[in-house]
């Protein structure tokens, strides 16, 4: 679709048109069975539009470029009905949540069911927080993506991951909740975990705070649960190597301070420290001498530019670092800055 008819798609359910704009995307809407349905989906993300709270009230106009540029603002909190619906417009174009709709068919069934999906990713630099469609709460590294449907319909409350991310789930033994990842899926009733599964990654990192949680390896279309976590338990599987490990941790801080807007590194190798920098940051890193890769690291971050954070990590490490300018590509777009790492 392209970005205009979005922007009058929005300004529409907004109400927000006039007569020239109206006639528009009445022309684009009934040009083609296509833009009828996906204008029909919209609809339907319309409706379910009080599931999408946020703490500041905007206009839709306003708002494009600023709520990109703050999607960590978004928080939980009751507000008007006009509020809500003018926010749900600038959610279908501005705040990363890309809405994709599908008609599935199900197998044994005569009739299509209409699922809508929404696709959260995270801002760079910080973290996101969202209320799911059960009042469970979802918190998302930066640059992280989910993707839950906008009811939970079915028999289970079933969510992609592809990052880092900490749930509190609401109870519901008659709803189980799943986080499916690549490799692994995490099964929980009523918890809360933290949970590390990157594309770039070939391993699922599992943190236990508080509740239980299954891991189930998905087989064929069958899920079958290869451990259990108890709290301050953490599992690092390796889906290629298909190899389990369950560590006891005494405090599980560390993996879940990211969503106060904290780093904290314990013992960890230079090499696992800069691959969360890379994501928390949006940079690239390159460790130029193998020596210092398995260096261990010690600190909090506290949102400290990434200048900063660099010097203190020269200071107290035998560790000299360059950055690099950011380049452009073949269009012209800009690309990730690189950072070098070397020995001093």
């Amino acid at each position: 679709m392209e970005s205009n008819i979005d922007t009058l798609l929005a300004r529409y359910f907004a109400n927000n048109l006039d007569e020239a704009e109206k006639l528009k995307l009445q022309q684009w809407r009934d040009s083609s069975d296509n833009n009828r349905k996906q204008f029909e989906h919209y609809q339907l993300l319309w409706e379910k539009a009080s599931d999408l709270l946020m703490t500041d009230s905007v206009t839709t106009d306003a708002a494009l470029k600023e709520t990109k540029r703050r999607i960590s603002t978004v928080r939980i909190k009751k507000l008007s009905w006009p509020v809500i619906r003018q926010i749900a417009a600038v959610l279908i174009i501005s705040m990363g949540l890309t809405f994709v709709y599908q008609l599935l068919e199900r197998s044994g069934l005569s009739v299509y069911e209409n699922v809508a999906i929404q696709e959260v990713n995270a801002v760079v630099g910080g973290s996101t927080r969202l209320e799911l469609p059960d009042g469970s709460i979802a918190h998302l590294f930066s640059g992280s993506k989910l993707r839950f449907p906008v009811e939970f319909a079915s028999p289970k409350r079933q969510v992609e991951l592809d990052g880092e991310g900490y749930f509190e789930v609401v109870h519901n033994p008659q709803q189980p909740f799943i986080v499916k990842t690549t490799g692994l899926n995490i099964k929980v009733l009523g918890t809360s975990f933290n949970v590390r599964a990157y594309a770039d990654e070939d391993f699922v990192e599992t943190v236990l705070v508080e509740g239980k949680v299954a891991l189930e390896q998905e087989v064929n279309g069958d899920s079958h649960v290869i451990e259990t976590l108890k709290p301050n338990q953490r599992s690092v599987y390796n889906y290629v190597s298909q190899n389990l490990q369950i560590i006891d941790e005494s405090d599980v801080t560390r993996y879940t301070e990211w969503k106060e807007g904290r780093l904290i590194f314990d013992g960890t190798p230079l090499n696992e420290v800069v691959h969360s920098l890379e994501k928390w940051y949006n940079v690239d890193f390159e460790i130029v001498d193998e020596q210092i890769e398995s260096f261990k690291i010690t600190g909090e971050f506290n949102g400290e530019p990434l200048e900063e954070l660099l010097t203190l990590l020269q200071f107290t490490s035998p560790i000299e670092y360059s950055i690099e300018k950011a380049q452009v590509d073949k269009n012209g777009k800009p690309m990730k800055r690189k950072v070098v790492l070397t020995h001093k």
